[in-house]
């Protein structure tokens, strides 16, 4: 995301995190493979900077 930060959910089922955020109205979610599993992220969620990987 180019030093962007956004909601994101790490997960071995996709289709199913896609699925069941569409269903509550979450839309936009991508996709990218990371090896053994794979990010869902929605790009238009941003996250504060206040959240750092410690938290």
């Amino acid at each position: 995301m180019y030093g962007e930060r956004c909601l994101g959910i790490t997960t071995k089922q996709p289709n199913s995190v896609m699925e069941d955020a569409g269903a509550a109205g979450i839309k936009g979610a991508r996709q990218d493979s990371m090896g053994l599993s794979t990010i869902v992220y929605w790009p238009n969620i941003g996250v504060p900077d206040y959240f750092d990987e410690e938290d």
